[in-house]
């Protein structure tokens, strides 16, 4: 089943001394949908991938579609885009198309592009309430979860660090420390991002290819 909807969302949540964020005057968006069989977005799925495009963004659909290959985005994956309207813009890409594709080719179980008015910090509120509740859901179900965070931004690093908390399995991916040394392109910008995961990972994209590599 393929939505689109218009929705009004008010973010305030206080987890374990977690701030998890604030938009005083209630927030506007935008929001393309496809979920396996039903309406919204709440499922049961064992992965989440949330993607801050605002601070990486992918150069074109194909990178994007590779990006989520490697990451075996599959049928039991919830996969969370969000970015604000002026990064949409850059980007010119289709994006009921692009969650179109995803949904049909890795089968995902859910597929969201959420499109922000550019109040400050908006996407950012989005994607880590996305990780604080899946990480309670998972808590609660008791089942042994994984999510996934692809950006730089070291506000990831608190909610990400509950998710663990919970039992959560935590990847994140970042662009590449800029250097002529080696081992520093080998590691991701934010070290906080790198602290809070199980797993770090560098992403590049470079001469038209999607190169994804494990933090050494």
């Amino acid at each position: 089943m393929y939505l689109q909807t218009t929705q009004r969302t008010h973010l305030d949540r206080e987890l374990h001394g977690i701030s998890i964020g604030r938009v005083s005057h209630g927030h506007v968006f935008m929001r393309s949908v496809v979920v396996h069989g039903q309406v919204g977005t709440r499922v049961s799925c064992s992965t989440l991938v949330v993607w801050d495009v605002d601070n990486i963004m992918p150069p074109n659909e194909n990178a994007l579609l590779q990006t989520l290959r490697e990451l075996e985005v599959d049928s039991d994956c919830k996969v969370v885009l969000a970015a604000n309207e002026r990064t949409m813009r850059t980007l010119s890409m289709d994006r009921d198309g692009v969650v179109a594709r995803v949904y049909e080719r890795f089968d995902a179980k859910a597929v969201d592009w959420i499109v922000t008015k550019r109040r400050k910090n908006a996407v950012d509120l989005i994607l880590r309430d996305e990780i604080v509740r899946f990480a309670r859901e998972s808590m609660i179900l008791g089942k042994k979860k994984r999510c996934v965070c692809i950006s730089n931004d070291g506000d990831f690093a608190g909610p990400l660090a509950y998710a663990g908390y919970l039992g959560l399995h935590i990847v994140t991916i970042g662009t590449p420390k800029r250097s002529h040394h080696t081992t520093q392109r080998m590691k991701i910008k934010n070290a906080s991002l790198a602290e809070a995961a199980d797993v770090s990972m560098v992403l590049e994209y470079e001469d038209g290819t999607t190169r994804l590599h494990e933090q050494r």
